[in-house]
């Protein structure tokens, strides 16, 4: 991959889990990701979304999926890949982060709050 025209963005999700309890188990979901600026003569891709704890560095869940190319991609196609989340539970409130890696390289993240909605929200 391509350091100089790197561009990553997660797209289309929700913005935050307001759980009735905690700790809470929540129903499977995707995480989809669009893969581009790939060049080389590369025929699979090892693509993998996690559910990580950023103060501890726990992850909660984590999928991975194999992209395989009948031809090298040419580095403007957009390959998109929709992973399923298993078997998360949130041990606490607080923010948690959404990680994709291709090839064991981290190339894109997203916060994901969880709140106890049966706290008040917190004024600034």
């Amino acid at each position: 991959m391509n350091k100089e025209a790197e561009k990553n963005t997660l797209v289309g999700s929700f913005g935050a889990y307001n759980l009735p309890q905690i700790p809470c188990a929540v129903p499977p979901f995707f995480a989809t990701a669009f893969i581009t600026n790939v060049s080389g003569d590369i025929k699979e891709l090892n693509v993998t979304a996690r559910v990580e704890n950023p103060q501890n560095g726990i992850v909660l869940a984590s999928t991975a999926a194999k992209i395989q190319f009948s031809r090298p991609p040419a580095r403007d196609d957009v390959t998109e890949i929709s992973i399923p989340i298993f078997n998360l539970a949130f041990p606490a409130p607080g923010l948690y982060k959404v990680v994709i890696l291709v090839n064991n390289e981290k190339v894109g993240e997203r916060n994901l709050p969880v709140n106890d909605s049966r706290t008040p929200p917190q004024t600034a």
